[in-house]
């Protein structure tokens, strides 16, 4: 739908990133909201600009057209990162 959860802490957010819904409570404090971010979903990817808010520019995401092409495979692959799995694990 039009919102989405913490998958940490079940809370429930809008578009706005007001928290709309949270686990084990029936009143929501009116403060409790989350930062946004201009965000871009292309290609089988969503793009987050995390930078000054003047500077985000969905032109600059990376050009993966081919992903659109039904004739085209993707398919993962492993990542090995040399770090402690809490760095990745965490957040």
């Amino acid at each position: 739908g039009d919102a989405l959860r913490c998958g940490y802490h079940g809370f429930l957010y809008d578009a706005t990133g007001t928290c709309i819904w949270a686990p084990g409570q029936t009143n929501v404090p009116p403060d409790a909201r989350v930062r946004t971010y201009p965000l871009c979903e292309r290609h089988g990817y969503i793009w987050i600009w995390m930078g000054a808010l003047a500077r985000a520019d969905e032109s600059a995401d990376p050009d993966f057209h081919w992903n659109d092409n039904p004739a085209w495979a993707v398919t993962g692959a492993h990542l090995s990162v040399r770090c402690h799995y809490m760095l990745l694990v965490a957040n």
